[in-house]
């Protein structure tokens, strides 16, 4: 599948496909980042140490949370997320579904690229190789069957003991926050 048949998709599954430079300086983020339909392409220019990407944006650096996403704040869980993350984006163009701003001011965005012509859901793709973990307490927003699929996937993970879950049982990452904040 090409690029132009990966648009036409894009079109027909998500909503309106927008290609950001070839539109004008003087479009405002809030109209492309705010809860909007469109899939916008931006450009990856850092991986944080959290779900929290860098991306260029008319000029700008924005902060991207990846949605429904949430992994413990341990070094090394944090550090295998971080690698996962790298490898499927860093310098990368990727495609963003937006949904607003979380409490940090952060846009909410389901993450896609392009990998071997193919359009690929980074957050699931996260999931699916234990690299992350569901923020079941987060993702409302989505319609419910990709709450649904998302479940799944965490669970087909668990079940195979990936990544995360290749130590016993960990608890989930909000009661990892809770038991060990000071």
């Amino acid at each position: 599948m090409g690029l132009t048949n990966c648009v036409r998709f894009l079109k027909d599954v998500v909503g309106v496909f927008v290609d950001l430079e070839n539109r004008g300086a003087a479009d405002s983020l809030d109209s492309y980042l705010m809860g909007s339909s469109e899939l916008i392409q931006v450009r990856v220019q850092e991986v944080n140490e959290d779900t929290t990407i860098g991306v260029a944006f008319l000029n700008s650096t924005i902060q991207i949370r990846l949605c429904a996403l949430d992994n413990t704040e341990s070094a090394e869980s944090c550090y295998e997320m971080v690698a996962c993350l790298k490898k499927l984006i860093e310098d990368r163009s990727i495609y963003l579904e937006t949904y607003g701003l979380d409490s940090e001011g952060r846009t909410l965005a389901t993450v896609y690229v392009m990998r071997e012509s193919l359009l690929m859901n980074v957050n699931e793709q996260l999931v699916i190789q234990g690299c992350a973990k569901v923020s079941h307490t987060s993702y409302s927003h989505l319609p419910t069957h990709r709450r649904l699929r998302l479940i799944q996937l965490e669970k087909r993970a668990s079940d195979k003991k990936v990544g995360l879950w290749k130590a016993q049982p960990s608890s989930s990452p909000w009661r990892w926050r809770k038991t060990n904040s000071a």
